[in-house]
């Protein structure tokens, strides 16, 4: 199996997110949710995703594959039926889904394409080919929700996510058996790098979804943002993989990259302007596509097997995500604003190399 039908794969999937999910948060905010809704639907999200690894056990490439990315793609049809809180958190449970039977498998796919020479510079190929597609969808969203409504930025989500379930068709019949529990048991010295990770990424990736409505007002601007966000972290995504395969010092490059993050991500917590704002959000989108392959790769490097390292990654993961908005949540419900949760995700952030010290990782 070819790593260029992987990259395709992700290229293909994160096209179809940008169409179809981009203005998912605009969306809700136009049919009068709250900010508060939208932060328990992430919570939701997050915590089906948790209680979904629990029954994660025997398992087919090609099923889990197919499964995860039907149901993503059923999400951009089942929001535009959202008409009740109730709908809103069904759509958050099928959602959760992506997390296990796509992101688990599809991880550890990758990395067994991969060794200890090219892993890092490879994980960079992977996500950068994603990134670079990522820099027209949010726009296209845009001007597809301009001039036509949200519903019809939403079908061309879903009409895009189908050619990705036929291209995970052709990658493989194996079966793989993980037992979350013990994988956490036998991989307990990555949990709290991959923790404060989540936490990081929490804040990185949900709170700018509202934030940024507080600077733009139409959806072609909203759309261009986050392309220039991409953009950001496409230009970024090849930086210092390769070197660090080579010299195989991964902590060498993490802990610069991981309190370079959380800087920019605490500044953007106080952004008052849209040029503040952009900036703050560049720096960080910047850094964090360097910061990914480096922790992709500490952690396959770290586990057992790959399998294992990517379940237990998912779940710490998901488990800071979760904190992270729980927190953000707390800092609506004290300062009225969610934006301070970006504070809090840099602080996360800059945590990580110390958790890394302690437990002699990289």
């Amino acid at each position: 199996m070819a790593i260029k039908k992987l990259v395709a794969l992700n290229a293909a999937f994160t096209a179809a997110v940008g169409l179809g999910w981009t203005l998912f948060v605009p969306y809700l905010v136009s049919l009068g949710y709250s900010y508060l809704d939208v932060m328990l639907f992430f919570a939701a999200f997050f915590s089906s995703a948790l209680f979904v690894m629990l029954f994660t056990r025997n398992w087919k490439i090609k099923n889990y594959l197919t499964l995860g990315l039907g149901t993503r793609a059923l999400t951009f049809l089942a929001v535009t039926q959202v008409s009740h809180h109730f709908h809103l958190f069904l759509v958050a449970i099928i959602y959760s889904f992506i997390m296990t039977d796509f992101w688990v498998v599809y991880n550890s796919l990758v990395e067994k394409q991969t060794t200890k020479h090219n892993r890092a510079f490879t994980n960079s190929i992977v996500m950068g080919a994603g990134l670079f597609v990522n820099i027209i969808a949010p726009v296209a969203a845009g001007v597809i929700a301009s001039q036509y409504g949200f519903h019809w930025a939403f079908a061309a989500g879903f009409l895009a996510m189908l050619p990705t379930i036929y291209l995970a068709r052709g990658l493989g019949e194996k079966r793989r058996r993980i037992d979350l529990f013990p994988a956490l048991k036998s991989n307990k010295r990555v949990q709290e790098i991959i923790f404060l990770e989540g936490f990081a990424h929490g804040a990185s990736w949900i709170i700018p979804m509202v934030v940024t409505l507080q600077f733009v007002t139409g959806v072609v601007e909203f759309g261009a943002f986050f392309a220039y966000l991409a953009l950001a972290g496409a230009v970024s995504a090849l930086f210092l993989g390769k070197k660090s395969d080579k010299d195989g010092n991964r902590g060498r490059y993490i802990t610069p990259v991981m309190v370079f993050s959380g800087i920019a991500l605490a500044a953007a917590g106080f952004a008052d302007s849209l040029l503040f704002w952009a900036v703050a959000m560049g720096a960080s989108r910047f850094v964090d596509s360097i910061k990914w392959p480096f922790t992709w790769t500490l952690i396959t490097e770290s586990a057992k097997t790959i399998e294992e390292g990517m379940l237990v990654r998912e779940f710490w993961l998901n488990s800071g995500r979760m904190a992270s908005i729980m927190v953000t949540v707390a800092c609506l419900a004290f300062f009225g604003s969610v934006q301070y949760g970006l504070v809090f995700g840099g602080a996360a952030a800059m945590l990580f190399p110390v958790a890394m010290k302690l437990r002699k990782l990289g």
